[in-house]
């Protein structure tokens, strides 16, 4: 059986998550108030004032009985908001569900076909058409010190063409703006001119236009270099596999890293799963990973 050298930094925290199934509201509401009850672990913490929990699910299951599939969404996570807890996500269609919110938040006043034709201009390293999960951003240089991400094309209904979804400077500085359209500030980086980081807010951005050098491959080689996903060999007998993040947005990069090293994982006598800094997410992440440990397969 492999031996598991080590863990390192295994603090995991608990996501939730609840599909949403075709069927009523109520249903719905019930089954994921059930399931928050019995599997969340912070859930007696969390409630400690009993009176006002179950005044609160009172409000939502009464209003859950003629609530349609918009506003049934919008229930679920009021239900899930009442524990803050940033890892417990309500999921509808493979998307997060997003508190509405009446903030309008900055736009920018631009056209984006005119934005393009610019773009076949400029030489600025950074001014450009991005892609990140779920959005398509532009990236315009508005003074010396300062350019503006700003939505093109969202999944989420949240976000709008022309909303400023996050802002860079030249000190390496940043603010995004979250789902409440609160911001969260840190540090960028450009580990090449066809991709950005966002290090605190975990949002990596691969350029689009103008087109890039690099082939797909190679810009995804050095984009998983950059977050930190890796497969290594490091001897005959002893490999590790750096995950640092556990978050829904990276369920593809984590499978499609251990499905592309199978062969080394099932062979490797000892095994480091580094999770320093890892700071949680979905109990999905790792699912694929489970039998290389426990040495079933």
């Amino acid at each position: 059986m492999k031996k598991l050298i080590g863990f390192l930094a295994l603090l995991l925290s608990q996501t939730l998550y609840a599909q949403q199934p075709s069927c009523n509201c109520e249903t719905i509401v019930t089954k994921l108030i059930y399931k928050v009850e019995t599997e969340y672990p912070g859930f007696s913490a969390k409630t400690t004032d009993q009176a006002n929990y179950k005044e609160y699910v009172k409000n939502i299951k009464d209003i859950s009985k003629t609530a349609d599939e918009k506003a049934c969404q919008q229930l679920l996570k009021k239900y899930t908001d009442y524990f803050k807890d940033p890892h417990m996500l309500v999921m509808a269609n493979g998307a997060a569900i997003v508190t509405e919110s009446t903030e309008t938040g900055e736009k920018i006043a631009i056209e984006i076909k005119e934005f393009e034709q610019q773009l076949a201009k400029t030489k600025d390293p950074i001014e450009g058409i991005w892609t990140t999960d779920g959005y398509k951003i532009g990236i315009k240089k508005t003074d010396a010190n300062q350019y503006i991400g700003f939505i093109i094309e969202a999944q989420s209904t949240a976000w709008k063409p022309n909303d400023i979804k996050f802002k860079l400077f030249a000190n390496g500085d940043f603010e995004y703006a979250l789902r409440d359209r609160s911001l969260k500030k840190g540090k960028f980086i450009s580990p090449d001119e066809n991709i950005l980081y966002l290090n605190e807010v975990a949002v990596a951005l691969i350029k689009q236009i103008p087109k890039p050098a690099l082939s797909p491959a190679q810009l995804e080689e050095k984009l998983n270099s950059t977050v930190g996903f890796h497969f290594k060999k490091l001897s005959s007998k002893t490999s590790i596999l750096k995950l640092p993040s556990f978050e829904y947005h990276n369920l593809k990069k984590i499978d499609q890293l251990i499905e592309e090293n199978k062969d080394l994982l099932e062979n490797s006598e000892n095994l480091i799963i580094d999770l320093r800094g890892n700071p949680g997410g979905t109990t999905d992440a790792y699912q694929k990973l489970l039998p290389y440990i426990s040495g079933y397969r």
